[in-house]
């Protein structure tokens, strides 16, 4: 089983910094964090986080190189998090109007790079991994 997840970089305009990847549905958050930064061209030399909302940390999984306050982005899976995904895929063809299952993603906290995931598909293909398409280049590191 696998997922199709929208990413895009926020607050990045014209050109928009778009990504669409295929990843296993049971990969965990550390391993997302790699895919991510592959696809989007970072050079995976700073901390990150994952969390719910844009400016709100009510979860928040973390680098496991980080010393404070989060779950080990090594030790939980996104299915974990995603669990209602398959409920709400078949809930959006009832309800076309309700949002898309997505979180955020922070890379760097001094340049704070925030991208939005969405996931807006599954499939059961027993492919690993798949960039689909993507839009624009990311900033260089250390930019902000």
């Amino acid at each position: 089983m696998r997922l199709l997840l929208d990413i895009k970089l926020c607050e990045i305009e014209s050109p928009e910094v778009t990504r669409q990847l295929w990843v296993p549905m049971d990969i965990h958050f550390h391993l997302l964090h790699g895919l991510i930064q592959l696809a989007m061209g970072w050079e995976r030399r700073h901390l990150y986080a994952f969390h719910e909302e844009k400016n709100s940390r009510f979860f928040q999984i973390v680098s496991p190189h980080m010393d404070e306050g989060g779950i080990d982005a090594s030790k939980i899976g996104i299915d974990r998090i995603l669990f209602s995904y398959y409920q709400s895929y078949q809930m959006r063809n009832v309800f076309p109007d309700r949002p898309h299952d997505r979180f955020y993603y922070t890379y760097d906290f001094g340049d704070s790079w925030l991208h939005e995931v969405s996931v807006t598909d599954f499939d059961r293909d027993d492919s690993m991994l798949e960039l689909v398409s993507g839009t624009g280049a990311c900033p260089p590191e250390d930019s902000g």
